[in-house]
């Protein structure tokens, strides 16, 4: 969780909305030129952007060689600091998405909202809080989402750069899962971890759905205008229904081996459903 915080939510999020404005304020070359360099990161391969974060937080690598000039190198990042490694490393290869979405959001917002608060005498910083966050709270939301569902599932990067360790300082879900599963030989083990990380992954979508019913994150409490119903509306309701129930089970039914094999530790890897799934073990879930 610390992981996911800080690195998606806090970090992408933050740093994106701060480059998506301050590109609307630089020059456009120069514009161009920061979030071409930012895009980069996020557009290679992650095993590419793994390897290139490895070498440089590592002990001879690029960030304790540029340390050095002032005499603070010599660092083993990756030891001593790795969550804060990891942490730097995600928002790194992370914050181009925010970034776009954000300078996407902006570009609509309406500049003559801009300059009737500036004409009643809102500063920057009033005009940033109470006109344009409001505007982009659907943004935001739908942003915060995204970040953290592709940051639960972070694996590559973890995995090149620390492994999980040292120890589990730098352990995560999809982490834990792969030592469990294919390292120790621990299949069900692995899939109950792998089970917990997709009910986080239900909770923030869950949220998120209940956030934009709300009206956003920064929604006022505002009641509805009940509607007649009439009975063609009623019937497009229950067959939209009917059909979005069939794609979820659609969906669920390739998680099925998943969930049946996360009740016992020694389920081996097969395409079919283990023979002992009747018996409801949760040793997985409880050690966790």
């Amino acid at each position: 969780m610390i992981f996911v915080f800080a690195s998606a939510v806090v970090g992408q999020n933050i740093l994106g909305l701060a480059l998506a404005m301050l590109m609307r304020k630089a020059p456009k070359i120069l514009s161009t030129l920061v979030g071409g360099v930012v895009v980069i990161a996020w557009v290679m391969p992650e095993i590419v952007a793994a390897f290139a974060l490895y070498a440089f937080f590592s002990t001879d690598g690029t960030l304790n060689v540029l340390l050095s000039y002032i005499g603070l190198g010599g660092t083993t990042w990756l030891l001593t600091f790795p969550m804060f490694s990891v942490i730097m490393a995600n928002i790194w290869r992370g914050t181009a998405f925010s970034m776009m979405v954000y300078s996407a959001a902006l570009a609509e917002v309406p500049p003559e909202i801009q300059e009737a608060a500036k004409v009643d005498g809102a500063r920057g910083w009033q005009r940033f809080f109470f006109v344009t966050l409001p505007m982009i709270k659907g943004s935001i939301s739908t942003n915060l989402l995204l970040t953290t569902l592709q940051t639960l599932g972070v694996f590559t990067l973890l995995w090149v750069m620390t492994g999980g360790g040292p120890g589990t300082q730098s352990t995560t879900l999809p982490v834990m899962a792969y030592q469990e599963a294919f390292k120790n030989s621990l299949i069900g083990y692995g899939t109950a971890c792998h089970g917990d990380h997709c009910a986080g992954c239900a909770f923030c979508s869950g949220l998120h759905s209940r956030l934009e019913a709300g009206g956003g994150l920064m929604a006022t409490q505002a009641k509805e205008i009940p509607s007649v119903a009439n009975p063609r509306e009623t019937t497009v309701r229950l067959i939209s229904s009917i059909v979005l129930a069939l794609i979820g089970i659609s969906f669920l039914i390739p998680l099925a081996w998943m969930l049946f094999a996360s009740f016992n530790a020694t389920a081996t890897v097969s395409l079919s459903v283990p023979e002992h799934f009747t018996t409801e073990k949760l040793h997985g879930y409880r050690d966790i």
